[in-house]
């Protein structure tokens, strides 16, 4: 699930990265390479994102770091102007799926909750995602885990 924020205005560097659980370094090349997170300077010089800055971190999060999407990709979703939606699901007996990138190989509890992204209006999105679910879920079975 996602994680939930806070009901405040404005939120340091150090507070999203925590929420976000990337690290700063992070956040500020995403600030520089998608103009849609724009946070504020204090008279101090510190960022401080919006809520509508941290729902975007989120967002990409997902899309870059589970999802599997390419800097250009995410850049490139965002931009035709497809609603991305995030929502979690339980899993009721089955295992999620080891991972978005097929490269790594990371041990998920049977009583995790499994995100998914819907890209509306894209049906080679959806069906691309589905096969990566089921490539890794078989890959999952195969190694033995399940």
């Amino acid at each position: 699930m996602s994680p939930e924020i806070p009901d405040k205005l404005y939120f340091k560097i150090g507070e999203v990265a925590r929420l976000v659980d990337v690290p700063p370094h992070v956040l500020r090349y995403w600030e520089s390479e998608f103009a849609a997170i724009k946070p504020r300077r204090a008279n101090s010089g510190q960022r401080l994102y919006k809520r509508a800055d941290v729902e975007m971190v989120l967002q990409l999060k997902i899309m870059l770091h589970e999802q599997g999407f390419s800097i250009a990709g995410a850049k490139n979703l965002l931009k035709s102007g497809k609603k991305v939606i995030i929502t979690a699901k339980k899993t009721a007996g089955v295992t999620p799926a080891v991972a978005r990138k097929p490269q790594s190989r990371v041990k998920i509890p049977r009583s995790s909750a499994l995100k998914v992204i819907h890209v509306t209006s894209s049906a080679d999105v959806i069906l691309g995602q589905v096969k990566n679910e089921l490539q890794a879920l078989q890959k999952y079975v195969d190694s033995g885990n399940a």
